[in-house]
């Protein structure tokens, strides 16, 4: 039996709380092809220690990879992401402390005794990697300040920066990989390729299927039908589990996408509220161009915009259209 057999029979009894990239990644054989195709060097699966450290997660949704080389020289943070998250590099940085933390709770070879000695401590050297295959565009690579966290930074020194992160982001969207990338790891360029496939065929069914659920379902029994035909996840289209997981990434989608809605709403609320109570025009206005930025920011077409304006803050059209002439345009 090979090793990716091997694993996926390991993962059959499955409680569905691995999101789907992390199903099909979190194992010494794919995460060091996974290494590979982002990065061109090669670890040994042998050399590999999978890290199961505690995430950061949204309804028990673990969608991360990481691993140590056995050495201690490197740890390896692969996150996968379909939508911009702008607190990466501070999640970054508390899984790298909690590694830290489990080393010394651990005592691994005297470890902490070792930390109040004189001589240098060795501890992993971190690379944490951003797997996104969202729709908005994002920068290659992100930073991770005290100043760009809100806080100053001191002054007077020779190196102003007492703390820096940097969190490489990778677009592994299909048609930006290269076929070497593709062979390297073609159970990242499966997975890649069924999100893909999945868009397209939801896309197609929009006019013909109303009901959103049915729509979703048809649509990745499709994408399923696009990977094998291509070859790819072979060795697990077919167990429930994966179409178990397969629906859940897209639920769990939903109600992120929803959860962030209603935060968003109640903040917007709760802003409208104060201002009226106060009877301060500039802070209706205020809230008006935050509503205008939010939405904006998210890809909300204007005219929806003008309703929620109209609806919340009981402006008329013609006062709507000036706020989003003055926010929008």
């Amino acid at each position: 039996m090979s090793k990716e057999k091997e694993h996926l029979e390991e993962k059959h009894n499955t409680k569905y709380k691995d999101a789907l990239f992390r199903y099909l990644c979190n194992n010494e054989y794919e995460a060091s092809k996974l290494y590979k195709a982002i990065t061109g060097k090669y670890i040994s699966p042998n050399e590999i220690e999978l890290e199961n450290l505690d995430s950061l997660v949204i309804a028990d949704w673990y969608n991360d990879v990481s691993f140590k080389t056995k050495d201690n020289s490197v740890i390896i943070l692969c996150g996968q992401q379909s939508s911009k998250c702008a607190n990466m590099t501070l999640r970054c940085l508390v899984y790298y402390t909690n590694l830290i933390r489990k080393l010394y709770e651990e005592n691994e070879d005297g470890f902490k005794d070792k930390i109040y000695r004189s001589a240098v401590l060795k501890v992993p050297k971190p690379e944490f990697y951003v797997l996104y295959i969202g729709k908005e565009t994002i920068k290659s690579e992100e930073l991770f300040t005290e100043h760009n966290m809100g806080y100053e930074n001191a002054t007077g020194f020779m190196d102003d920066m007492f703390l820096q992160i940097r969190v490489k982001n990778i677009d592994i969207h299909y048609d930006k990989w290269s076929e070497v990338q593709r062979q390297e790891s073609s159970t990242l360029a499966g997975y890649s390729y069924l999100i893909q496939q999945f868009g397209v065929h939801e896309k197609e069914l929009k006019n013909s299927i109303e009901d959103e659920n049915k729509r979703k379902k048809k649509a990745m029994l499709l994408a399923i039908e696009d990977c094998r035909n291509m070859g790819y996840l072979l060795e697990c289209l077919d167990r429930e589990e994966f179409k178990v997981m397969l629906e859940k990434e897209y639920t769990m989608a939903d109600y992120i996408a929803s959860l962030k809605e209603d935060i968003r709403q109640q903040a917007l609320e709760d802003g409208l509220r104060e201002g009226l109570e106060k009877g301060q025009e500039q802070e209706r206005e205020e809230g008006i161009k935050n509503l205008i930025v939010s939405y904006k920011e998210d890809d909300f077409k204007r005219d929806k915009i003008a309703i929620k304006i109209i609806k919340l803050y009981n402006v008329t059209s013609e006062s709507a259209e000036e706020y989003l002439k003055k926010y929008f345009d």
